[in-house]
């Protein structure tokens, strides 16, 4: 299991679309995932959290919020997205 960042500048309609893509890719790939017991090929479970310009949140606060939306694509069965404001 790895877990890695991307800070884009967009927004989530933009994001969202960017993860479905990247979702598909992998999943198209047809992967074999041998140890999984939620899938037989790789995918990925993403959590999203939208910045917007001229708010005060610390970045800390941004990255928290992803965090929490991706253990929730996790517990929805995976392959998904959750996104956060």
């Amino acid at each position: 299991v790895e877990e890695f960042i991307s800070i884009m500048l967009n927004s989530r309609k933009e994001a969202v679309n960017l993860v479905n893509r990247i979702k598909r890719n992998i999943y198209d790939l047809n992967r074999k995932h041998e140890y999984s017991k939620v899938s037989d090929r790789l995918t990925i479970s993403v959590g999203i959290s939208t910045a917007y310009v001229g708010t005060n949140n610390d970045y800390d606060d941004y990255i928290k919020k992803a965090d929490e939306a991706l253990y929730e694509s996790k517990q929805k069965g995976r392959n998904t997205y959750t996104s956060l404001a």
